[in-house]
């Protein structure tokens, strides 16, 4: 998927592994992505739709939840179940809602949990259920590194600012970096292209008439105008809505 071609709400995306199980991956409201599935799905099938769901999470960055419809009937092989246990520990990925299953395919999802050691996924009767679930605030929440839980600071709020801003930006970074790749390693492109969105963050702060050592509420709210303008060359006005929204609940606190 090119630049331009950003997921963003009712983007629905729809593989098929051949013969076999069928999947559907929909981008909709309240960073929640939906995957319907059904048929047989085996390894094949199951690499490819979380090669389709990783792309997809990459593109949008930030936490999503999963909400699964399995309503048409599933049934997942074992080496599959073990590919999804993998899927469900990413960092991405908040809460997994699952409704629609059989007796059967309960029992063994219930067997992808537990080696997945995933606690934030449930099983649910109807979708109403599983999306109210989902869609629940949590009491503390980990936003960009900080701990909405305890008192939030300017410098927290800033690093989170530059954090937000370098994982939505990550692959059109690794495009503009990849004339270096075969020169430097994996890990001193990595630590270049950090600094280079810190760099930029830094001269919008000098720009709004800020400081980015000493960082404050309006200037890191002014900062945040200008990179959202900035990511409209990128990305869809969903997804900065989005992620502006997130950084806003920090600032707010401060």
């Amino acid at each position: 998927m090119s630049t331009s071609q950003i997921p963003s709400k009712n983007t629905s995306y729809n593989p098929q592994s051949a013969g076999v199980g069928k999947y559907n991956i929909t981008v909709e409201e309240d960073r929640i992505l939906r995957v319907r599935v059904s048929g047989h799905l085996n390894e094949e099938a199951m690499n490819s739709l979380t090669e389709e769901l990783r792309m997809i999470l990459e593109k949008r960055g930030g936490e999503a939840n999963i909400l699964v419809d399995a309503i048409a009937g599933v049934e997942i092989s074992s080496k599959a179940r073990k590919i999804g246990a993998q899927m469900v520990k990413w960092p991405q990925i908040g809460k997994v809602a699952i409704y629609g299953v059989g007796v059967i395919s309960k029992v063994l999802a219930l067997f992808m949990i537990e080696i997945s050691g995933k606690e934030n996924m449930r099983f649910f009767e109807n979708e109403e259920e599983a999306l109210k679930w989902l869609r629940q605030k949590k009491h503390t929440a980990i936003i960009y590194g900080v701990d909405t839980g305890k008192p939030v600071t300017p410098v927290g709020v800033r690093d989170a600012v530059v954090g937000c801003f370098t994982q939505a930006h990550k692959d059109v970074l690794e495009k503009q970096m990849s004339a270096l790749t075969g020169v430097m390693t994996p890990e001193e492109v990595e630590k270049i292209r950090k600094l280079s969105i810190r760099e930029m963050i830094r001269d919008y702060f000098g720009e709004v008439g800020g400081d980015f050592e000493k960082p404050t509420k309006k200037s890191i709210i002014a900062v945040c105008d200008k990179l959202a303008e900035f990511a409209k060359q990128y990305r869809s006005p969903e997804i900065i809505k989005e992620h502006y929204g997130e950084i806003m609940e920090l600032v707010n606190k401060l």
